[in-house]
């Protein structure tokens, strides 16, 4: 198992973070966050650890049947690609100037 040591995060901690964040919390949010807190460390310390847990790369099962077979085709000549551009100039595409 995964050990995790996390110091318990107290209501005099809260009122340090609420005024270096310049945040206003009254006594009874105070009290919720440090329970909050509390709940919060007592999972991290009771959670498996990364090596017992197979990787996860995408949360969900996907089905990659949507993908085509990559088949190698002659490129398009320069002429047939700049065909649809709106203007070109010297063999190339030319775009309204953007920068001053």
């Amino acid at each position: 198992m995964y050990t995790f040591a996390m110091n318990p995060i107290l209501e005099r901690d809260i009122l340090g973070y609420k005024d270096s964040l310049l945040l206003s919390v009254d006594e009874t949010q105070r009290k919720e966050l440090a329970d909050e807190c509390d709940a919060l460390a007592h999972i991290f310390a009771n959670a498996k650890g990364p090596i017992s847990e197979e990787p996860m790369f995408f949360p969900f099962d996907v089905e990659q049947d949507a993908l085509r077979e990559d088949v190698a085709e002659a490129p398009l000549s320069r002429e047939e690609v700049l065909c649809n551009a709106p203007k070109t100039q010297e063999g190339q595409i030319k775009v309204p100037k953007v920068v001053r």
